[in-house]
């Protein structure tokens, strides 16, 4: 078959969507016999009104409709699998059948439309695999008394859509239709899934999307405008976005008109033929919606038009005649702007001010919000958030980085609450953080579009692509700053550098330019005296080159050091920022009451903060600060004054610092905790004592002593340079210059190497320097390891993103072999230091951790009892087996079978099933006589006949299998196979999940079908069977014969002999090595109608959900030197059809779903399986709980 370009022939003409197929159908008047077929005939639940069950039942209906529309001028017709996702088919327990639905339906429209290409190529015909929103909302809270409650999670939706469309593509689909959504976030989970699967595929696939509005406001059910719903999904392969359903065509036109002013892709519209009456009926006539809609196209605002309920063939024959007559709308280039939105659009154009990012919801910046955030006080946190909108700001700027609500749960929690509040839902979300899992979250719960970062280059090239990737697959803009593998940038030709790289990385990526913001780092004055200039230096460039980029700054950095004089600050950052925006920074970070007009700050102050920015010498520096002391309280300048910290001042000796003047340096360094006094008066000071005149970042170098006692050692290890510390620097200042030996190393993500370079050190103690939170999970595993391999030195744990509590209830318990010291300020650090490498060290250690024990019991009373129904209460509503008829096996150990027979497998086959997959659902054989489909069952039969003669006789494929049976114990959940019959040496252990559904009178596991130690002995097999090897050879010799449907067919069978060959081996072991049934003792039929003992569910399975088993198992029995079964890095089987899994013996034994689990137990699960609680809800996202 030909293929075409939707994308060209959108460009020439414009195309006809099919009309209403829940229209269609409902014409035929089916009854719930017709939607059962012979495939469902004793379906538990009802299947009346489950239109996607007809893909199975009645496909003779669907491709009857779709030739109608075809006929009608259709260009392109959708499949009937708008609700065929595992979370709608649920409701019908059709879920296990969601692949097979999608790719049976997209395989029916594709004969169809196929055969009309074929009549006229000039005019191809494309098919729309329609995936709709399906039951469950991702922004919506189904409890009006909890509104951060969600009935499903992003990973939920975005499995479910994954599934739904890999059938689709696989069916045939040229293009994913996404249809009647109301809820963006929800589309933005159905972009993922798409974009996932065209990864894999390593081909695009187009993606229309098309949401529906509900009230006259041009508003989603979920609380979207036109314009914020295009700006949240116009991305990844979106070739068109639109609106359809919810209104009729004259109703819906000027939301379209709005869609069309601002959308830079194609536009699409299916109205319904009006409005229904009392009785659902829709009165719009073809003439009537065909001239409205010729309304549309000669205003030129659509390129794809069709329709949707209550439309028929005759509806779309209508529009098709006057759309021929008109040109298709012309795509606009997207302006010069970068587009945000929450439930309403924001965009930000080239200006000569910057826009404002607030810090009051910064937990690095605001008290309040932090103690907010750390207790789980959201509702507070998002007054918070509120009332910085209120003050004016135009973004929700969130950073939830404190060290004891590290996790992605705090900053779902957070976001959940606060999109349900209008005022916060309205505006567009920016997120900051260091951790990529709390950006990667925050960007699974916002509908709109949102601004996350900062990416940098700090991990390597590799993951900075992936991280740039996912953020254009989730549909947000990217905040880039210029940091690198060394860590920030400091000088301009660092800045320039690293600009270059990441201009090459972002055209490798192919991510939009217009969603870039790049923050060159703003670093302090002090330290970094050519800081601001360097700053507007590279914005000036980058943006002479990079036009369409944005550029932002954190100008509350710049200001830090002279925290606690408020004057001061106000007066440097309004400065700072005037000149900033001249030159084109679009944002700038900082607090808004800290940024005021220029000209209302008092002229000198004003004058100082100018000829710092633009001057940064060490003189100009000196005097800045000489006036930010005489700004202070009397008692902060009479410290001041003490300590030498004044020109006309003593200069006090470093030792007379730190020893007679020592409770006074303290108490200047609480004035600086307490905002009260500048860090720039405590640099100042000591800088004065250590004699030094020059940069304190020069000051900061370490003597080099080779000779110095091992008591006066410290081995410093900085752990994340993209935030600047001062209190680093002036710490090893006063650590140099008092004859200690700081041995610096930067971490490179190898704990275990850092633990040896530990061990041979020959220091006092470690230090762990880290600002920021990413900072911190490197920490928590270097001290993981460090425990692991013995190592008794004590670490002393630096930087701003921990805290005496933290250390003690998250990185202390890490590390028992020795104590995890926390390093507050740096004066009080120093004196930490000196305890630590002096003779009272033990005692003090010791000391250490009895407060530490301390902090942790009471931070466990405070600690609130885990919800919902427990683990342990499912255990006691486990199953309580009889496991008396369980025999000792008659042998044990692993047995292959390579090129096994075909012939014997073709009695296994389930043929209800093949036909069933093949769209002519019925009972075998009575099928082929059947009176309507029984001529073209009886052909697929006899073509099915002569394809597997064909291929036993040609050796086209390949049976192979491996048994193996295993002495076997239950320990828990824990299913444990032994070498030995005894039980003493294990082989394996296989943690299992337990359902936890409180409406299930058993909630089983796959554990409680083997017996425990003291019961009588039992046993396990594993297995691997494949019938894929030659398939591939065997597809692509019949596609260059152009036979496709016997392509399909291949296919098919290749399935079918592949369960037949895992019947087959659980047979050999019930028979051979169980001896629970004689050979022949059951007839095929019996064996398909599974009437025998025990189960064999494959891994992927609802009772078995963890596929990386397969990897598992792959290694213990040699799968790929055994079988020639490898196993992909998604834990897919290759060749396929391949199946592995589980065989029990237990006559109880029964296939079950594990159904959602709770917090507990995933955690549980992980610990057991080895694996991070991140990983598994990657590999099971249904199964967890939202």
């Amino acid at each position: 078959m030909l293929k075409f370009s939707i994308q060209s022939e959108m460009a020439r003409r414009i195309l006809i969507l099919d009309g209403g197929l829940g229209t269609m159908v409902h014409g035929y008047g089916l009854t719930e016999d017709d939607f059962r077929g012979e495939m469902f005939r004793d379906w538990p639940m009802p299947l009346l009104g489950c239109n996607e069950a007809l893909v199975m039942s009645r496909p003779d209906v669907l491709s009857e409709i779709h030739e109608a529309y075809l006929q009608a001028g259709a260009d392109i017709i959708s499949t009937d699998s708008f609700n065929a996702n595992a979370l709608s088919l649920s409701d019908q327990m059709l879920d296990f059948y969601v692949y097979d639905i999608c790719k049976t339906a997209a395989s029916i429209a594709r004969a169809v439309a196929d055969k009309y290409t074929l009549l006229n190529p000039s005019k191809p015909r494309f098919v729309a695999g329609s995936i709709g929103p399906g039951n469950r909302s991702a922004s919506i809270s189904p409890d009006v008394n909890d509104p951060a409650a969600r009935a499903v999670t992003f990973d939920q939706l975005s499995q479910a859509y994954y599934d739904q469309a890999r059938g689709l593509v696989d069916g045939g689909a040229d293009l994913i239709l996404l249809e009647t959504f109301f809820d963006t976030l929800n589309v933005k989970a159905a972009i993922f899934a798409v974009e996932k699967l065209a990864k894999e595929r390593k081909k695009p696939i187009p993606i229309m999307v098309s949401g529906t509005l509900t009230d006259t406001g041009g508003r989603t059910l979920a609380g979207q405008t036109v314009e914020a719903f295009y700006a949240s999904v116009h991305h990844g392969n979106v070739i068109s976005v639109g609106l359809n359903c919810g209104h009729g065509a004259e109703r819906m036109r000027p939301y379209i008109e709005r869609l069309s002013a601002v959308a830079s892709c194609a536009v699409s519209a299916h109205p319904n033929a009006g409005l229904p009456d009392n009785e659902g009926r829709y009165s719009e006539t073809p003439e009537m919606m065909a001239a409205t809609i010729e309304d549309y196209l000669s205003a030129g605002l659509l390129n794809i038009v069709g329709g949707c309920c209550g439309t028929t063939p005759m509806h779309i024959a209508a529009i098709a005649a006057v759309a021929s007559k008109y040109a298709p709308r012309q795509i606009p280039q997207p302006k010069d702007q970068i587009l945000l939105s929450g439930l309403e659009l924001a965009t930000f154009p080239v200006t000569p001010c910057s826009t404002i990012l607030g810090t009051r919801s910064d937990v690095t910046q605001s008290t309040a919000f932090a103690a907010a955030i750390r207790e789980k006080r959201y509702a507070e946190a998002v007054n918070i958030i509120r009332t910085d909108i209120e003050s004016g700001s135009p973004v929700a700027v969130i950073n939830v980085d404190d060290p004891m609500a590290v996790g992605t749960e705090t900053v779902r929690n957070l976001l959940n609450l606060a999109m349900a509040t209008p005022e916060i839902a309205r505006v567009p979300v920016v997120v900051f953080s260091s951790e990529w899992k709390t950006l990667e979250t925050a960007m699974q719960c916002v509908q709109g579009k949102p601004l996350i970062g900062p990416l940098t280059l700090a991990e390597g090239e590799e993951e900075f692509l992936r991280r740039l990737s996912l953020a254009d697959r989730y549909g947000a803009a990217a905040w880039i700053a210029l940091i690198d593998e060394q860590g920030i940038a400091d000088t301009l030709d660092c800045k320039r550098s690293v600009a270059q790289r990441i201009t090459a990385l972002l055209e490798q990526a192919g991510f939009p330019q217009d969603s870039v913001v790049i923050d060159p780092v703003l670093l302090p004055v002090i330290g970094y005296a050519d800081t601001a200039k360097q700053f507007m230096a590279i914005v000036e460039e980058l943006r002479t080159v990079h036009p369409q980029w944005r550029f932002g700054g954190r100008i509350n950095v710049f200001s830090s050091e002279f925290q606690g004089c408020d004057a001061v600050v106000k007066t440097l950052n309004s400065v700072m920022l005037e000149r900033a925006a001249a030159i084109g920074l679009d944002f700038a970070v900082a607090d808004p009451q800290t940024v005021q007009p220029t000209q209302d700050q008092p002229a000198q102050l004003r004058v100082l903060c100018d000829k710092l920015i633009t001057d940064g010498s060490t003189e100009t520096i000196d005097a800045f600060t000489e006036y930010v002391v005489s700004q202070c309280s009397e008692p902060v300048q009479q410290l001041a004054q003490q300590l030498g910290g004044v020109t006309d001042g003593e200069r006090l000796s470093l030792q007379k610092l730190l020893t007679e003047q020592m409770d006074a340096l303290l108490k200047l360094e609480k004035c600086v905790e307490e905002g009260v006094a500048p860090l720039a008066l405590l640099q100042r000071v000591i800088h004065r004592s250590c004699n030094q005149q020059n940069d304190m970042a020069q000051a900061a170098e370490p003597a080099a002593d080779s000779t110095a006692d091992k008591s006066r050692r410290l081995l410093w290890v900085s752990i994340d340079n993209t935030e600047y510390d001062p209190s680093e620097t002036l710490l090893k200042c006063l650590l140099s210059k008092t004859g200690y030996q700081v041995k610096e190393l930067l971490y490179a993500n190898d704990a275990k190497q850092l633990t040896e370079v530990c061990r041979q050190s020959d220091c006092a103690a470690v230090v762990l320097h880290g600002a920021t939170s990413r900072a911190l999970g490197l920490i928590e595993s270097i001290l993981t390891t460090a425990q692991k391999e013995g190592l008794m030195l004590p670490f002393l744990v630096e930087g701003a993103a921990t805290s005496v509590l933290h250390t003690a209830v998250k990185l202390a318990p890490k590390y028992a072999n020795g104590t995890v010291v926390y390093l507050p300020a740096p004066v009080s650090a120093f004196q930490i230091i000196q305890r630590v490498c002096s003779n009272e060290r033990d005692v003090y250690l010791i000391d250490v951790q009895m407060e530490q024990i301390s902090l942790r019991e009471e931070f466990a009373n405070r600690a609130k009892n885990r919800p919902f129904r427990t683990l342990a209460d499912a255990r006691t509503h486990g199953l309580k087996a009889d496991f008396s008829q369980v025999k000792a096996p008659l042998k044990t150990g692993q047995e292959c079978f390579v090129d096994y027979d075909l012939k014997r497998l073709l009695p296994l086959i389930n043929w209800n099933y093949l036909f069933g997959l093949a769209g002519m659902p019925g009972r075998f054989p009575d099928l082929l006589d059947d009176p309507t489909k029984g001529e073209q069952a009886r052909r697929l039969y006899d073509d099915a006949q002569q394809l597997l003669q064909e291929i036993i006789e040609q050796g086209w494929l390949h049976a192979r299998g491996v048994v193996a049976l295993y002495p076997a114990r239950r320990d828990g959940e824990d299913i444990v196979l032994y070498e030995d019959e005894a039980c003493t040496n294990e082989l394996l252990r296989m943690p299992q999940l337990r359902n936890q559904q409180s409406s299930q009178a058993v909630n089983l596991s796959l554990a409680d079908f083997v017996a425990s130690a003291g019961d009588v002995p039992d046993s396990v097999a594993l297995y691997a069977v494949t019938v894929g090897d030659g398939l591939d050879v065997l597809q692509q010799r019949l596609r260059e014969e152009g036979d496709e449907a016997r392509v399909q067919l291949a296919g098919l069978l290749a399935g079918r002999l592949c369960e037949a060959m895992a019947e087959e081996m659980h047979r050999y072991v019930r028979v051979q090595m169980w001896g629970i049934e004689q050979d022949d003792q059951l007839t095929p039929a019996e064996l398909l109608e599974g009437k025998y003992s025990g189960i064999r569910p494959n891994f992927g399975m609802p009772s078995c959900p963890d596929r990386s088993y397969r990897k598992t198992v792959a290694e213990l029995l040699n799968l790929p030197e055994t079988i020639g079964l490898q196993i992909t890095d998604q834990y897919e089987l290759t060749p396929a059809p391949a199946l592995c899994g589980l065989i029990f013996a237990l006559p109880e034994a029964r296939n079950f779903n594990v159904g959602q689990v709770d917090a507990e137990q995933l955690a549980a699960y992980a610990s057991r399986r080895g694996i991070s609680e991140e990983q598994l809800r990657k590999l099971i996202p249904q199964y967890i709980q939202a």
